[in-house]
């Protein structure tokens, strides 16, 4: 799309996404919430979060570059 005037571009960032499964019965792990946090210097940034379906599978997108660590919240955690 283009606009008379206006001249940026945004920059559409990297995704992280897998597959939530059980260790035993490699099933999907439905419910699952997997949060995404980023590491900058000694300061930890929440970048997104994302639950997963019925095929156990999470994707967050729109992330700027640099180093990111996954934490997954089993299904039952908010009890």
């Amino acid at each position: 799309m283009t606009t008379a005037g206006r001249d940026f571009a945004l920059d559409r960032g990297g995704r992280i996404s897998g597959t939530i499964t059980d260790a035993v019965t490699a099933m999907p792990l439905e419910g699952t919430c997997v949060i995404i946090v980023q590491l900058v210097g000694s300061m930890t940034v929440g970048r997104g979060s994302d639950c997963v379906d019925a095929t156990g599978i999470y994707e967050v997108g729109g992330l700027p570059s640099g180093t990111y660590v996954a934490l997954a919240l089993p299904p039952d955690a908010s009890d």
